[in-house]
């Protein structure tokens, strides 16, 4: 999906959706923050990735969290405006 077609959020509500939805997770439970950081992907696509999860995550848990979070990244752009970070 384009990210002009997704609807914009900004990065403290991805930051805080992504948060919230990985702890969600029996190996998330423990997170307290998830930090995101804008991209510019040529000829579109989500325009924001996980620079950090804190604590880190490794493994299965890291693994488990990227697929809660790349259904967000499929559907919300990360706003314009000040930079995520």
């Amino acid at each position: 999906m384009s990210e002009r077609l997704m609807p914009e959020k900004t990065a403290a509500w991805l930051e805080g959706e992504c948060l919230r939805r990985c702890r969600l997770l029996a190996l998330g439970r423990h997170l307290e923050a998830v930090k995101i950081e804008r991209t510019r992907p040529p000829g579109g696509g989500p325009n924001w990735q996980v620079a950090a999860f804190k604590p880190e995550l490794d493994g299965i848990a890291h693994e488990e969290a990227m697929v809660v979070i790349a259904h967000l990244r499929g559907t919300y752009a990360l706003a314009r405006g000040r930079a995520a970070g």
